[in-house]
């Protein structure tokens, strides 16, 4: 098979997989109609958030909060686009898919939540921003979901799991768990300890190393447009096999 665009289908994962609180008995709305009005609610939405960092601007502070700027340049940001896309998607159409306001909420509010989990350990100096890596992970995400897929997750896992890293060293102790990334991005947390991520065509288990997806328990390239594939793991964003 070779990686391509594919049909309509993501909505389902998101409003099961991120558990936004979908209402099974709500009404469905017409499909033509969503789409019509997306463009209409993500421009109020847009304006809407241009006020809210203009107020912000205003407020002067040398101190960077790394859990307030993943709130704001991430979670904010991500549950803007998957939702506003989702609607442009016509995925409204669809029983249990939240109003874009309620989506935006219900994804930003885990986000966040997660975000707090990470605190103390931003805080302790034992985990690191690295905030020039949240740009690629919302291009992943909006090239994706702008075209009605559900993100790749080996994909999203290597490009988005380098926000927040580990900061200690290759070799040296670290913790399994929410942040699988160490010695500042270049290596992964396995058993306890600090191990370079493995490279093209290295056997594999989770995260490769940067530009890398481990597919079938191989270190790979993601797969470009008309390339051969074996699954949707192997593609690029916003690709299907």
């Amino acid at each position: 098979m070779r990686c391509g665009m594919g049909p309509l289908r993501w909505f389902m994962a998101l409003t099961t997989t991120l558990a936004l609180g979908c209402n099974a008995s709500g009404t469905a709305t017409d499909l033509g109609a969503s789409v019509d009005s997306a463009a209409d609610q993500r421009g109020d939405l847009d304006a809407s958030v241009e006020v809210e960092m203009e107020a912000q601007a205003e407020v002067a502070s040398d101190v960077v909060d790394p859990v307030a700027t993943l709130k704001e340049a991430y979670c904010r940001r991500v549950a803007e686009e998957v939702c506003a896309n989702g609607v442009a998607c016509g995925c409204p159409a669809w029983n249990g898919f939240p109003a874009l306001e309620r989506c935006v909420n219900g994804l930003r509010g885990r986000c966040e939540q997660m975000a707090d989990a990470l605190s103390d350990g931003l805080a302790k100096g034992t985990l690191s921003l690295r905030p020039e890596r949240i740009e690629p992970c919302i291009e992943v995400t909006a090239s994706v979901t702008k075209q009605c897929e559900v993100p790749n997750q080996a994909l999203s896992d290597a490009v988005c799991g380098e926000i927040v890293v580990q900061t200690g060293n290759l070799g040296g102790p670290c913790t399994e768990g929410l942040v699988p990334f160490c010695a500042g991005g270049q290596g992964l947390c396995v058993g306890g300890t600090c191990k370079p991520r493995p490279g093209l065509d290295a056997p594999c288990e989770g995260p490769c190393a940067e530009g890398l997806i481990c597919v079938g328990g191989t270190c790979r390239k993601p797969a470009s447009a008309l390339a051969s594939c074996e699954s949707d793991l192997a593609c690029d964003a916003g690709l299907v096999c």
